[in-house]
């Protein structure tokens, strides 16, 4: 839904960070295909070494996972060329008189950051240190390079997070989830 729900201002609660000495970033991602099934999961870790503010100096990580799963319901095998998922082919498109292709797909989110980053970088209800999404999607290929996506997300953040204010009252709205709803035709080239 583009709420963010993890933001550092360099002001972070009144101590305004003054250095950052290391930052490391480790990935792994893994795919894998199995006739109309499509498998894929990716895990991100980000460490920050020595951040000192004007009253602190501290460590701090975040870490993200997800996993994907596809199920092409008309029979479609989805392929990898060089780690890389490729289009998916219908059997018959929408032009040549057919279904095209239909595949169902669930995907699960996952972030954390460190429990310092409510006592020295964040304030409660701007960001989450948790938050996990769930979404399913059914998508329609009509055509090898035409495709339409149609999903629902919710996203479930371990306290309220700050979503909207009132436009009339300025009254601040939280929510502890998020849902979301999208579509998406696409024209692939």
């Amino acid at each position: 839904g583009l709420t963010p729900f993890f933001d550092v201002e360099s002001g972070a609660k009144f101590n305004i960070i003054r250095e950052v000495d290391t930052r490391s970033r480790y990935g792994a991602d893994f795919a894998w295909v199995w006739g109309p099934l499509a498998v894929a999961a990716e895990s991100t870790y980000v460490l920050y070494e020595d951040i000192t503010t004007s009253a602190d100096q501290f460590d701090f990580e975040l870490e993200d996972n997800s996993a994907s799963v596809l199920w092409m319901v008309t029979g479609e095998e989805p392929t990898l060329q060089n780690g890389v998922f490729q289009p998916i082919e219908p059997k018959r498109s929408v032009r040549e008189g057919g279904l095209g292709a239909i595949g169902l797909a669930f995907r699960y989110d996952s972030f954390e950051a460190d429990n310092i980053a409510y006592d020295v970088m964040v304030y409660e209800g701007e960001s989450v240190r948790e938050a996990v999404a769930y979404t399913i999607a059914l998508n329609w290929y009509l055509a090898p390079s035409v495709r339409m996506i149609l999903d629902a997300t919710r996203t479930e953040f371990d306290r309220p997070l700050l979503i909207d204010r009132d436009p009339i009252t300025g009254e601040a709205v939280y929510s502890e989830r998020e849902d979301v709803i999208t579509g998406r035709f696409q024209f692939g080239f």
